[in-house]
C-alpha cells in the first residue's frame, strides 16, 4: 500500500451477475440517475441500489412493480414478472396510472 493512501473496500459482486441485477442497473442509467436518486424514487437508500445491482439483494415486491412502472412497457415486463405479476395484473395497473 502507498504511504497515505488508504486501501479501497473490497466489493461483493455475485457471480455470475444475475439478469435482474443488470437489469436494475441499465433501468438506472438509462433514466440518467445515480444510485441516490434511483433510490428516492423508490423509497430506499443508495445503499439498497448498490446492493440489488451487486446481485447481492433481491429487491422486494413493491420495488419491481415500481421499476417497472418506471420502466413502462416493455422494459417493465420484466420486473412485474419478477414480482409475480401476470399480464392482465400488469394492464389493469398501468391502466390505473
Amino acid at each position: 500500500m502507498l504511504r497515505g493512501h488508504m486501501a479501497r473496500p473490497l466489493q461483493f459482486v455475485a457471480s455470475p451477475l444475475p439478469k435482474w441485477a443488470r437489469q436494475i442497473k441499465a433501468l438506472r442509467l438509462k433514466l440518467g440517475l445515480n444510485q441516490s436518486e434511483f433510490g428516492n424514487h423508490l423509497k430506499c437508500s443508495s445503499m439498497v441500489i448498490s446492493r440489488w445491482e451487486r446481485g447481492l439483494q433481491k429487491p422486494p415486491a413493491d420495488c419491481l412493480i415500481a421499476m417497472g412502472k418506471i420502466a413502462g412497457p416493455p422494459a417493465g415486463w420484466f420486473f412485474w414478472k419478477m414480482a409475480g405479476i401476470d399480464e392482465a395484473d400488469a394492464r389493469r395497473m398501468l391502466e390505473n396510472v
